[in-house]
């Protein structure tokens, strides 16, 4: 098999070592290029059994049309993409001949997507995506919230997985905006920061990846200029012991905060958005862990910005009254205005640090 054209830009965590390798197992990765063809063969292996709605693949060809949806089979596969006729014309130009986008990204948390092959009609060529400035790459890390997992029961609220989750929101929103933002996600639903004797839970994971795939050494080959951590909900389920969760997640802040020592700016600690399931509680809503972690955060950006006033900048982002009930499909995992409305509150929050 060829090597997949240089030109291909990957975001987010990808194998992309050997001949043969080119696979992503988290969702919200993606790939990107241009070319002046009008239709693009690929040839994809799906590394993990078709099951319903959590194995697709979103693309979209051109600047114009609507994202399409594919739903991934067992073994290799051509998906052959072409641009809508509203797009066929508009965009650039390369020699005389107008180029168009194309973008590929696994949507969904089930699925485990290698990209064989990528070739263009008539022999054209594969070139690189159109580059902004700045580049932002964005890394957001969490477990269902944060991958746009939405229950199967009663149709799915989150139809698009991860592209309709509040991270892919903030990326668009802040493209719209002219910032070259890229998006990396380590995220899937179910996933507890702390690790058990049976279970390893974000702290682990986020390193050795799961089964083995997808960990730091396929990290994103852009890394963050911000972080976004939105976790906690699955270990307040599985009765954690608070000051132990606490700090769990002290440590796992100063360990990202030193993985990335000369690129880093921001971590942003978003509260989840809490719990609408218990009528009979004093309050509709049930926090995570709050104000605890709050606490905490407050008291470590205080001492990062004693010991290196120049340095990793902490926020902690608290999300009481950004969603209700009607926002969710069960109590839990914001529908899509949900998930809209969530990444609406974080550009606020961004634009208000001068970073939109």
């Amino acid at each position: 098999m060829a090597r997949l054209p240089s030109n291909v830009q990957f975001q987010g965590r990808w194998d992309l070592d050997g001949d043969d390798r080119y696979a992503t197992h988290w969702c919200g990765s993606s790939l990107s290029f241009q070319t002046t063809s009008r239709s693009i063969t690929l040839q994809l292996g799906s590394l993990t059994a078709s099951r319903k709605n959590y194995h697709n693949v979103l693309w979209r060809f051109g600047s114009q049309s609507a994202v399409t949806r594919t739903s991934l089979v067992k073994g290799k596969r051509a998906m052959v993409l072409t641009p809508t006729p509203a797009d066929a014309g508009a965009g650039s130009t390369h020699g005389g001949e107008v180029l168009l986008d194309v973008t590929v990204m696994l949507c969904d948390w089930g699925a485990k997507l290698q990209i064989l092959d990528i070739t263009a009609a008539d022999g054209r060529p594969v070139l690189p995506p159109a580059v902004g400035s700045p580049v932002r790459p964005m890394l957001f890390i969490g477990a269902s919230l944060v991958s746009g997992f939405s229950p199967p029961f009663r149709g799915l609220a989150l139809p698009h997985g991860s592209f309709q989750a509040f991270g892919s929101v903030v990326v668009r929103t802040l493209r719209a905006h002219g910032k070259d933002a890229r998006l990396e996600m380590v995220a899937y639903p179910g996933l507890r920061l702390m690790s058990t004797e049976h279970d390893k839970g974000m702290e682990d994971i986020f390193w050795d990846g799961m089964d083995g795939v997808g960990g730091w050494e396929q990290r994103s080959k852009d890394p963050p200029d911000d972080i976004f951590i939105c976790i906690g909900s699955n270990d307040r389920g599985w009765g954690a012991d608070k000051d132990e969760f606490i700090q769990t997640y002290r440590a796992f802040l100063v360990r990202l905060r030193d993985s990335y020592p000369n690129t880093l700016k921001r971590i942003h600690v978003i509260s989840p958005f809490g719990l609408f399931k218990y009528p009979s509680e004093p309050e509709d809503r049930v926090a995570i862990f709050e104000p605890d972690v709050q606490h905490m955060v407050e008291l470590l950006a205080e001492s990062w910005r004693q010991s290196n006033p120049e340095g990793v900048k902490l926020f902690h982002i608290a999300t009481d009254g950004w969603i209700d009930k009607s926002l969710t499909c069960d109590g839990l995992h914001p529908i899509m205005e949900g998930h809209e409305k969530i990444g609406a509150r974080l550009v606020e929050c961004l634009d208000a640090r001068g970073l939109v």
